[in-house]
């Protein structure tokens, strides 16, 4: 058994809606609609993200999510089974959990959410608002088989991100050093291969969804792994983060359509690289 992509869904912030749990929800509920698939018959809902509304981590984002979207919000009231909801530091993680549940029986729809806002009156973190869902549900075939993920510390100061009270709100600090994209693709490409090594080569359709940031890095891997990437459109100065990835994926849906293999590969500040190994019918959305 497999946790196959049932329907996925995107949203960007603009002026009006940059807060994280509002492009969460906006992002959740477009991709129940597209799946046709009532809020209240979803087993498993994961969040993940780094700018959270005011940079609040507790209470866990997910709750509130579930209560946004109405996915059984109260014990013991609709759906028999119940909405478990719970928060995970980044979007391969949660997925990779969520898969595990829908593969052991334990959910047949699992929800995953990700997102970054903008908190009010702060500089830019250079972090566009945006949010993303995956819907997932089990398949005998098809959908995610494997995760690989590898933490690299030896290059943990390349990007520092730390949250502190100014006196009068709390503000986000990024530090990243000159040769932090190049770290981050150096760790991918070794664990790609790695990959690539145990299992075999990719097919002729496969297609890579990076991350978006850093800058550069979905078009470095495409060069130095000779294999296609997606690139989300750049809007302006600002980078895609946590939901850049889904992102990318539902604005090429030609692209991800062809592919019969999808190779999803995140980074991460730590540094953490995560390698997400998807097998599609050619010629299905998803």
């Amino acid at each position: 058994m497999r946790a196959r992509i049932e329907a996925a869904h995107a949203v960007r912030g603009d002026r009006e809606q940059q807060s994280s749990r509002e492009l969460a929800t906006a992002a959740a509920l477009g991709c129940l609609e597209r799946a046709g698939c009532p809020p209240d018959r979803v087993d498993l809902i994961t969040y993940s993200g780094i700018l959270r509304d005011d940079h609040v981590q507790e209470p866990a984002s997910a709750p509130f999510l579930q209560q946004a979207i109405g996915a059984n919000p109260a014990p013991g009231e609709g759906y028999p089974r119940g909405t478990f909801s719970f928060d995970l530091s980044e979007f391969l993680s949660a997925l990779e959990v969520a898969a595990g549940f829908v593969v052991s029986g334990r959910a047949q729809r699992a929800l995953v959410v990700t997102a970054d806002g903008r908190v009010a009156g702060e500089p830019s973190s250079g972090i566009a608002p945006a949010a993303g869902a995956l819907l997932l549900a089990p398949d005998p075939e098809r959908g995610f088989g494997s995760f690989r993920s590898r933490n690299y510390p030896q290059w943990s100061d390349r990007l520092r991100r730390r949250a502190f009270w100014d006196g009068n709100r709390h503000v986000l600090r990024t530090e990243t050093r000159d040769d932090w994209l190049e770290r981050c693709v150096e760790a991918t490409l070794e664990l790609a291969r790695e990959f690539f090594s145990e299992h075999g080569p990719p097919s002729e359709s496969v297609l890579v969804i990076p991350s978006q940031s850093p800058r550069g890095f979905p078009a470095a891997i495409e060069k130095q792994l000779a294999l296609p990437c997606v690139t989300a459109a750049v809007r302006g100065p600002e980078d895609l983060y946590s939901a850049g990835p889904i992102t990318a994926m539902v604005e090429a849906p030609e692209r991800f359509r062809q592919a019969d293999q999808i190779l999803f590969a995140t980074v991460a500040p730590g540094l953490i690289s995560t390698l997400a190994f998807y097998d599609k019918r050619p010629d299905s959305a998803f």
